[in-house]
């Protein structure tokens, strides 16, 4: 049990939360105002080395967001992650496969770049810097599923050796991109794991204040803007508008 955390998340001082969207190729968007947070808050606070896990005392993410949620709360700086950001999508969008009835993208290149940020790091490692919430859909149970790393949870024992490049990977698997993922659960149970995006929590914010603030969740945090922050960050919006004459099929 990581005793550093737990004193951290037990503790009486008022909390911290940062939430991260989901969006795909939009979550290039979270890079930026994330290296622009963490600049702010080392000026603020006098501290050119401090992270955002140092500052937030859970991080939660869906999909993409949950990619960058893991790797803030292994205690990674902006400056790294903003560095490898471009290079990462272009690697993960590069290969389509354009068989009928496969996924649109190869996970081969995504699943080797969340070994190589990942490696051997578990949802329960010691290693971790905060509270961690990675939010994935279970498709065979229909069910929304907050993996997180509080040692009081309730399925603690049972989900903390997951590996969180599985985890994560759970996260981002959006059905039709990618294929869906299946690994343990505990206890030999296996579940079947799609984009947390197809649940109602692709914005993870309410989920997050839910999971700090429900007596069903060992968090059990106060409420009240003097005892609870929460920063959300999302990736915009895209919808695509054709033409009406074009759609209606009229000529000139």
């Amino acid at each position: 049990m990581n005793s550093a955390l737990l004193q951290r998340l037990t503790s009486s001082t008022p909390k911290r939360i940062l939430t991260l969207d989901g969006g795909g190729v939009r979550g290039i968007l979270l890079l930026g105002f994330l290296e622009t947070l963490e600049m702010q808050l080392r000026k603020r606070h006098g501290r050119p080395d401090m992270r955002l896990s140092d500052y937030f005392d859970l991080i939660g993410g869906t999909s993409v967001g949950s990619i960058l949620a893991a790797a803030l709360a292994m205690g990674m700086e902006m400056k790294t992650l903003t560095g490898r950001g471009m290079d990462v999508t272009t690697r993960i969008f590069a290969r389509r496969n354009w068989r009928a009835w496969h996924s649109r993208f190869d996970s081969k290149p995504l699943q080797a770049v969340l070994n190589e940020v990942f490696d051997d790091y578990t949802l329960g490692d010691e290693r971790l810097a905060t509270g961690l919430c990675i939010v994935t859909k279970r498709a065979d149970t229909r069910s929304t599923w907050p993996l997180f790393n509080h040692p009081h949870g309730r399925f603690y024992e049972m989900n903390r050796h997951i590996a969180l490049r599985d985890a994560v990977y759970a996260s981002a698997a959006a059905p039709y991109f990618f294929v869906p993922t299946k690994f343990d659960v505990g206890q030999g149970e296996v579940g079947t794991f799609v984009d947390g995006g197809v649940s109602m929590a692709n914005n993870p914010a309410w989920q997050m204040f839910l999971l700090a603030t429900l007596k069903g969740f060992p968090f059990h945090w106060p409420r009240g803007e003097d005892q609870l922050l929460m920063v959300s960050i999302d990736t915009g919006s895209w919808q695509q508008r054709d033409p009406v004459d074009k759609v209606a099929g009229a000529k000139a």
